[in-house]
């Protein structure tokens, strides 16, 4: 009988990629920078909501436009 328990992986626990800390490194320092330019100006983050509304709505008309075309 076999019996395997490491749940389908060959190798047991997957290896962490070797540029993971160097990429959360940069996202963190980022988002801290974002934070703060959001501390310091009030309407950047005025922009940076209807930038997100424009972003999302031009994916919607994107994706309509797409599927109006594929159903005739």
């Amino acid at each position: 009988m076999d019996i395997h328990l490491n749940r389908g992986l060959p190798g047991g626990m997957p290896m962490l990629p070797p540029q993971l800390p160097t990429l959360l490194l940069v996202l963190g320092g980022g988002a801290l920078f974002l934070g703060l330019l959001l501390f310091l100006n009030e309407w950047l983050l005025r922009w940076l909501v209807a930038g997100l509304f424009c972003a999302v709505g031009a994916l919607l008309v994107l994706v309509g436009l797409r599927a109006k075309r594929m159903l005739g």
